[in-house]
């Protein structure tokens, strides 16, 4: 069963239960019955719990919007809506932890890194009905993504028939577009939040990047809400997943700068995250909010990357793009050590994708407070329990 751990404090640890999405791993490959996908919720209602953003359903609507391949006949094909399904059930997951006081009716959202616009279609059947609006941008050309590039996915997304006349009018898309020109054509643009989901791993240089866009939002926005990778496996499944992560990033990280095409560029986890807010932008950038969720079985995430790594073609890339041959010793055995972990799930590299799971995934909510001190450039600022009390904490340069 799905978990979100919150904490709307470090000192916090609420839990409530969330529904399994179907996975079907055994019966992916049966010939389906029907032409619509089984309910997901048929057998497991959503439970009580704090006020979504958006209810758990929506990803049945919201799976709709996508672009998607037709089956060999060319007519609607089950199993790539149960896959637009799957990604919009995690992204609601995801915006319901942001939570209602970053994502809320009428917000204005600015979308750093939206991709095809998997996310973006989820944060704005959440604020657009109510007449908010997602500036969404990604630094990649229009001619990039498979199967469908993202000028295709985001065109389809605004103007398509099958999606509402909300999501057409409230989300701007802006391909080839980073934040830094962004804000240099509309110097004078803000927003409630900004958002970056699943976006900070596709960063070539992820700490120097992420603490560049912190100093350019200063002013511009109230909140920044984070989704990414947290490098740990609430599900034994996952394992495999982290171990696929970090060794394609070892692999990302001897490459030469802007060559990568992978979906994994450079790792970072939460604990890096958090620290680069605590120190950018003058060290005002406060973690309001944090959560862990625990992907659904049905999420392939985790065995697209770690099916990427057991390719013939990764070692191929660890001889070609790396020089030093420790190095090539220490990814070649990384790898090994995942297709040991999938194999110690009871399957071999052609069972990968009936058995890796996706690892769980870190969100945070940060917000500009003015009351913290401010950290000089290149400073640090080391947090420590108030030994008085529990409750506060003493902050030190």
């Amino acid at each position: 069963m799905s978990n979100i751990k919150s904490e709307n404090h470090p000192e916090v640890d609420v839990r409530f239960e969330t529904p399994e999405l179907d996975a079907r791993s055994e019966t992916m490959d049966a010939e389906p019955q029907t032409s619509e996908p089984e309910d997901p919720e048929a057998q497991n209602p959503e439970p009580e719990g704090p006020e979504p953003v958006l209810p758990i359903e929506a990803h049945k609507r919201i799976a709709h919007y996508h672009i998607q391949c037709p089956n060999p006949t060319g007519e609607f094909d089950i199993e790539s809506y149960f896959i637009e399904m799957t990604q919009a059930y995690h992204r609601i997951k995801l915006i319901n932890a942001f939570g209602p006081l970053a994502i809320h009716p009428g917000a204005r959202i600015l979308e750093i890194g939206c991709g095809q616009g998997t996310c973006t279609a989820v944060l704005a059947d959440a604020v657009s009905p109510s007449g908010g609006h997602i500036t969404a941008i990604d630094p990649a050309p229009g001619t990039y993504g498979a199967p469908f590039t993202l000028a295709q996915a985001q065109n389809h997304l605004t103007s398509s028939p099958t999606s509402p006349q909300h999501i057409k009018n409230g989300i701007t898309f802006h391909l080839q577009t980073d934040l830094f020109s962004l804000l240099q054509k509309n110097p004078n643009a803000k927003w409630d939040t900004a958002v970056l989901v699943h976006s900070i791993w596709y960063l070539d240089e992820p700490e120097k990047t992420l603490s560049q866009i912190l100093k350019a939002l200063k002013g511009k926005v109230k909140r920044i809400c984070v989704a990414e990778y947290a490098l740990q496996a609430s599900n034994p499944k996952a394992v495999p997943h982290v171990l696929a992560a970090v060794t394609r990033g070892m692999l990302e990280a001897h490459k030469e700068i802007g060559t990568s095409e992978s979906n994994i560029r450079g790792v970072i986890s939460p604990r890096g995250i958090i620290n680069h807010f605590e120190h950018a932008g003058g060290g005002k950038w406060r973690l309001e909010r944090q959560a862990v969720v625990v992907p659904i079985d049905a999420l392939s995430d985790g065995s697209w990357e770690t099916d990427s790594v057991l390719e013939i073609g990764f070692l191929k890339s660890v001889e070609d793009e790396v020089r030093d041959e420790r190095v090539k010793t220490v990814l070649r055995s990384s790898r090994d050590a995942v297709e040991r972990a999938v194999v110690k799930l009871g399957g071999g590299n052609e069972r990968v994708k009936q058995r890796v799971q996706t690892m769980d995934v870190w969100v945070g909510v940060f917000v500009w407070d003015e009351s913290l001190p401010e950290v000089e450039e290149g400073g640090s600022v080391h947090v420590t329990e108030c030994k008085k009390c529990k409750g506060c904490k003493e902050v030190r340069k």
